[in-house]
Order: C-alpha cells, then sequence, then structure tokens
C-alpha cells in the first residue's frame, strides 16, 4: 500500500483528524505533529506508531507569555522550527512516503520546510489553504512583507502540488492553483450535539478568543443593547455567550456599557473542548460577527463559521461575508445598522418551538450534508497525483 504523511507542526486545526480518516483509506498514513498541536487535539483513535511528535518547547511556552518576553520566544522560535525541519526531511528522506500533505503553509516559519520539501523530495505534495490572500489572489491585501515572506514561496511550491483542500466552498483560488484538483474540507470535525429545547431561555454564542482583532463584538453588543432598549421584557430570557478565553479589557467595558453584564456569559481562562461543547449544545443561534474588510468570507474562513457547521446550530451571517454566496435557510444574514431587528426575529423564532426545530433540523441536515462530502473524498479521482 502507498504511503502518505500528513504534517502540522504550526496550530491545532481538527482537520488534522479528518484528513487522517481520509488519507487512511488509500493510504498507509502516518502524521508528524507539533507538541503544541498534540496538547489540543485528540489523537486517541490513530495508532501510535503511525504518530511522530516533534519537539516544540519554546511554542508550547510562548502562548503563556505576553510583551517583550513574546517577541524573545518568537526569534528562539524560529531557530527551533529550523532544527526540526531539518530532521523531518532526513526522515522523510528515509521512509520515502508518497504523497505529503502540509496543513498549515502560510506562516514564515514552515518556509524552511517548504523548500526542504521542493527541493529534496520527490513524491507529491498536497496542502491545506488557509488564507489564500497569502497566495497573492488579491491585490487589496498586498504588502510587501507577504510579496517576501509568502508570494515568492507558494508561487515555487504550487508547482508542485498535485491537489489541495481549502475550508471553505466559497474561499478565492489562488489563479497559480486554478487548474488543479481540489476538495472542501470542514476545520472541524462534524460533531453534532444533543439539543434539548428550552422555552423561556434563548441562548446567543460566539465562539473563539474574546478579542477585538478578528471579531466584531461592538456590532453585537451594541445591537443588543437597541433590542433591550425597545423590548426591555425580552432581557430576561436571553444569555450572550462569550465562548473563549477574555483578551480584551475594550470588550468587557462594553459590556458594562451596553448594560448586558447580568445576561453575558465570559471567561477569564482557557476553555477546554468538554466546557467548549457543553456551551455550545444549549446554544440556539451562533453568531460571526466579522468586518467588513476582513479576509475572512473571501479568502479565509471564520472559525466561528466551521464552528456552526460542526455542531449543526443555525447562525447569523453578515451579508458581506461570502458575498455573493447562497448559503442553505439555517444561516441567517443580517445588515450591521438592522441586527437588532434580525435578533428579534431569532427570538420570535426560537419561542415558535415548531419553527425553530425546523431550523435547526435543516442546520443538521446541512452538517451532514458536509460530513459525507468529506467522507466521500477519494484520492484516486484526483488525477494529478504522480
Amino acid at each position: 500500500m502507498d504511503k502518505a504523511l500528513i504534517i502540522e507542526l504550526l496550530y491545532h486545526h481538527e482537520c488534522i483528524e479528518i484528513l487522517y480518516k481520509i488519507y487512511k483509506n488509500n493510504y498507509h498514513t502516518s502524521l508528524y505533529i507539533g507538541e503544541f498541536v498534540n496538547s489540543f487535539i485528540d489523537i486517541s483513535n490513530i495508532s501510535n506508531e503511525n504518530v511522530r511528535i516533534i519537539s516544540q518547547p519554546v511554542r508550547c511556552k510562548k502562548f503563556k507569555v505576553e510583551g517583550i518576553k513574546r517577541l524573545l520566544y518568537e526569534f528562539v522560535e524560529f531557530f527551533e522550527f529550523l532544527k526540526n525541519s531539518v530532521k523531518i526531511i532526513i526522515n522523510i528522506r528515509r521512509e520515502k512516503p508518497d504523497i505529503i500533505h502540509l496543513v498549515t503553509v502560510e506562516n514564515p516559519f514552515i518556509v524552511l520546510l517548504v523548500y526542504l520539501i521542493y527541493f529534496f523530495y520527490k513524491g507529491s505534495i498536497a496542502v491545506t489553504l488557509h488564507e489564500t490572500h497569502r497566495w497573492g489572489i488579491d491585490k487589496k491585501f498586498f504588502h510587501f512583507s507577504d510579496y517576501l515572506l509568502y508570494w515568492i514561496h507558494f508561487r515555487l511550491l504550487s508547482k508542485k502540488i498535485s491537489y489541495f483542500s481549502v475550508l471553505g466552498e466559497y474561499l478565492k483560488i489562488p489563479n497559480s492553483l486554478k487548474k488543479k484538483f481540489f476538495f472542501v474540507l470542514n476545520n472541524r470535525a462534524i460533531d453534532i450535539q444533543e439539543y434539548e429545547y428550552v422555552s423561556d431561555k434563548i441562548t446567543f454564542t460566539i465562539t473563539g478568543i474574546v478579542n477585538t482583532k478578528r471579531k466584531n463584538y461592538s456590532i453585537v453588543l451594541s445591537a443588543f443593547d437597541k433590542l433591550f432598549s425597545k423590548n426591555p421584557e425580552l432581557k430576561k430570557s436571553v444569555n450572550i455567550v462569550l465562548l473563549g478565553k477574555m483578551k480584551s479589557p475594550m470588550i468587557s467595558n462594553m459590556i458594562k456599557e451596553h448594560n448586558l453584564v447580568e445576561c453575558t456569559t465570559t471567561f477569564s481562562e482557557f476553555i477546554n473542548e468538554k466546557t467548549f461543547k457543553d456551551f455550545v449544545k444549549i446554544s440556539d443561534f451562533l453568531i460571526v460577527p466579522t468586518y467588513r474588510d476582513s479576509p475572512y468570507g473571501s479568502t479565509k474562513i471564520s472559525g466561528s463559521f466551521g464552528d456552526a457547521v460542526s455542531f449543526g446550530i443555525p447562525f447569523l451571517l453578515p451579508k458581506y461575508y461570502a458575498e455573493g454566496f447562497t448559503f442553505p435557510e439555517n444561516i441567517i444574514r443580517f445588515d450591521d445598522d438592522s441586527l437588532d431587528d434580525t435578533l428579534f426575529d431569532c427570538i420570535k423564532l426560537k419561542f415558535s418551538k415548531n419553527e425553530y426545530m425546523k431550523l435547526k433540523d435543516k442546520a443538521i441536515m446541512y452538517s451532514e450534508k458536509i460530513k459525507e462530502t468529506m467522507e466521500r473524498v477519494d484520492f484516486k479521482e484526483l488525477k494529478h497525483i504522480e
């Protein structure tokens, strides 16, 4: 049987587990993951002899510090990646896999490994694209640093890629890869949680680390403030859950300013997977509050989007997210200026049990459809494999 090797050194994307399941149906599959990655994902269903953990003591420590110390760790970590990249290519030369799948390449730390694989490996290469604008897809995101750190290297790598996967069917594909075969891979495994309808409460949840960098919490909290100003009786029925570690004092201040403290649940520490699932299970709607000018929905997928799909939950999405793409009915579009009206409609829908459960069933059907599509991936059909 042919050999496949999956490499992920950087992030704890749950799609690693999905990729492993897909590949093992076609190949004898091995997994190289960083020590930091291993601390986040569940590899209990993967044979130990097929998993190699790459030591990353600096990366494990880096995310526990802030400020200047964090910056110093960045430099030390870079040299750690150089050392590990050389070790990996030595093992690759020894094991001679037929296909290597790089899960994350859009990071400067991985550039040396990309070059080593390009020049010293003779088999096929596949990649998962997380941020397609890093591949030079859109001049709106052009910076000279991007050209030096990404585009030159990815232009070279794209010539050797046999096929690739993306995390959303609406993402723009780089011109250099448009003629290649690809498949869509959800960013985490589908995990439909048991749901119990509660008639007098409605929970809106935003998943992910709570900061202002990637999500527009301001527009959501302002919308709830407007909603409760017009309908004060609803406040006792609504629970707003910010399901991630609170990283921004500014958001805590917004919650107080909008008088939402008593109906908002926040967390000061990292949330483990069990707690995460427990809160997702009681959520009626997820909100994906991306910014209008962000790459999310165009060249990058939002993690909150993937969470909603994975757990089969109806969710609210800005109209400018994947603008022009037709989503199923369980995805409710909103305008920034009238989000409070959309929230009001969601509350009325929730209190009509039959109507809400119809929407919930559609969300689950959408999740199951994506799951079936991923399970049907057949690498023999990807004709560009050499």
